[in-house]
């Protein structure tokens, strides 16, 4: 399955960037808002700014829905596609889902290396990664994530990760290698995360393969 369309969350200025490499023609942003409508913390040792990231893609999930369409692209204002990314390859890689996927990391990080499974070339599932930068993901997927992690005590992707692993576990994959980074720097990004992204390398490689044109570490 293909999406059609893709929604940039953040920042307008950065949108026209961001579009050049978008993998569909129908695209839009979804700005952030400094009084959240889809998100709240139940603890106040959250970053109040955690809230405002995840509000902003609960708003992404229900422009989804509203949509009507069965799928779509989501990404963060501070991505960046990985070398080899192209158009094509990224269709190939979905194509290789099964029809009742719900969710593709396609910039994981923090990922449970040991217990992560090969489902097809360059695909893997019962990761629990984390990152949510880069994504593809399901009307039907969107309407739980929605409706039950509104209210967050661990920053959203982190709520993400556990939420899909104890329900949509067999239906949520992650590519093996990130087709999308995150540049950080650059966009000044970082909302009080130090992490070095672990990303199970070599592991994936070696229990997944790589098909030709994956991009891959080095």
């Amino acid at each position: 399955m293909w999406c059609n369309t893709s929604i940039v969350i953040g920042s307008e200025a950065q949108f026209a960037r961001i579009e050049s490499f978008l993998p569909t023609s129908n695209n839009r942003n979804i700005a952030f808002s400094t009084n959240p409508t889809r998100a709240n913390r139940t603890t106040l040792s959250l970053r109040y700014s955690r809230v405002l990231v995840h509000d902003v893609h609960l708003r992404a999930l229900d422009d989804l829905i509203r949509s009507g369409q069965d799928c779509a692209f989501i990404f963060e204002d501070d991505v960046v596609p990985a070398p080899r990314t192209t158009h094509d390859r990224l269709r190939d890689l979905m194509s290789r889902l099964p029809p009742n996927w719900s969710y593709l990391n396609l910039g994981r990080c923090f990922a449970l290396c040991a217990r992560e499974q090969c489902f097809a070339p360059g695909i893997v599932r019962h990761d629990r990664s984390m990152c949510r930068h880069a994504y593809a993901i399901r009307s039907e997927a969107a309407r739980s994530l929605l409706e039950h992690t509104r209210s967050l005590s661990k920053p959203g992707d982190i709520t993400w990760s556990h939420f899909l692993g104890k329900h949509r576990d067999d239906t949520t994959f992650s590519t093996a290698a990130r087709w999308y980074e995150q540049d950080r720097t650059s966009y000044k990004s970082r909302n009080g995360r130090r992490d070095n992204l672990r990303v199970c390398e070599g592991r994936s490689e070696s229990t997944c393969g790589s098909s030709e044109g994956e991009p891959t570490h080095s």
